[in-house]
């Protein structure tokens, strides 16, 4: 039986303990790579009256060092941290849907490394070759994108490859928690446009979940402001194992029972990060799952560009923001997914394309 989409308030929400991230730091960090320029944060406002809020701004990653998506972030700042601490840095390795592996390589070549990348055979063919086209090595693993976490997991601790994951797993976690740091570019990059441009601070921010690597990231950045936007995390309603770690016993690390049919590849994961989860625990407000067919008619809308917006390339994983915004105020049954969200008129809503539309 499918599933259909559920809206989910956070009963363990609280206030984060853990320590700040050094933002600034990570910022001059990227900032020295040759080709960075920060990202567009795109204002929507025929979007924004077509759904009845009063602002939709939306942080567009497909442009990201060439790369089209918000990955190498992470992977760099990574890299740069494991390269300071005199880490052996002579071939890396992690698994991928694609985006991260990319990164992963991409980030490898730059320091004259080499790169392992495992992936699932089902993989797309075109993610495939783009992670191949930045120099990796490819490994391709029967079965799903956690079967390529615990491959790349045993073939690397047997080869004596330093693994680059963005997911966090009993033994393995202070390579992710560096991944999640060098997310915190993008958050300094939308304060940095929202003041310059006067514009109205977010009342609620959608984030894409996965594993959670990127969601605790944004969760925990704006769970410690006053006033404090609601981070909703989305997924898919097949791979839903954020919402299922939310609804179990004790609000523990929990997979997923969905099947794994999803184009959002990206999101894909039936486990979560375990050092993300703790974190997404505490700082995200609710979840929310979606299907296939609300993302893929959110690639299409944002690639229309209607009333003058910009026309946005985004893949299902990068248009799963809106497809959660969307899926809120038109979905039948999710009135209380609306007031606790306080959707109106004067809303402000943020939303990130993490990943333009892949190209053959």
């Amino acid at each position: 039986m499918s599933r259909v989409p559920r809206f989910l308030t956070n009963r363990y929400r609280g206030i984060p303990t853990t320590p700040l991230p050094p933002a600034k730091a990570i910022r001059r960090f990227h900032r020295s790579l040759p080709d960075y320029r920060p990202t567009p944060l795109h204002s929507l406002p025929f979007l924004a009256a077509e759904l009845g809020v009063g602002t939709v701004y939306l942080k567009d990653e497909g442009p990201r060092f060439g790369l089209g998506a918000f990955k190498p972030l992470g992977a760099s700042w990574a890299l740069h941290r494991l390269g300071e601490s005199g880490a052996a840095l002579d071939v890396v390795s992690t698994a991928s849907a694609g985006n991260h592996g990319r990164a992963v390589a991409w980030a490898a070549r730059r320091q004259g490394l080499q790169a392992f990348i495992f992936m699932s055979s089902d993989t797309d063919p075109v993610r495939i070759a783009a992670v191949r086209s930045e120099g990796a090595d490819i490994v391709l693993v029967k079965g799903s994108y956690d079967d390529a976490v615990d491959s790349c997991a045993r073939r690397s601790a047997e080869a004596g490859w330093l693994v680059v994951a963005d997911v966090g797993y009993e033994g393995y976690e202070q390579v992710p928690l560096l991944v999640a740091e060098g997310y915190s570019t993008l958050l300094e990059e939308i304060e940095e446009t929202r003041a310059l441009r006067s514009m109205p601070y977010p009342d609620v921010v959608l984030v894409q979940g996965g594993v959670g690597c990127l969601a605790s990231t944004v969760a925990d950045y704006f769970a410690r402001l006053t006033p404090r936007p609601q981070v909703v995390i989305v997924e898919p309603v097949e791979a839903d194992c954020l919402m299922a770690s939310a609804t179990s016993l004790r609000g523990t690390a929990t997979p997923s029972q969905g099947s794994l049919q999803t184009t959002m590849g990206g999101l894909n994961c039936r486990r979560p990060s375990t050092t993300a989860w703790p974190v997404i625990r505490t700082a995200a407000d609710a979840f929310l799952t979606i299907t296939d067919a609300a993302t893929s008619a959110a690639m299409t809308r944002l690639a229309e560009g209607r009333g003058g917006e910009p026309s946005i390339s985004s893949g299902p994983s990068g248009a799963a923001g809106l497809a959660g915004l969307t899926t809120i105020i038109r979905t039948p049954g999710m009135e209380t997914a609306r007031r606790t969200l306080g959707l109106g008129p004067s809303t402000t809503v943020l939303l990130i394309n993490t990943e333009r539309q892949p190209v053959p």
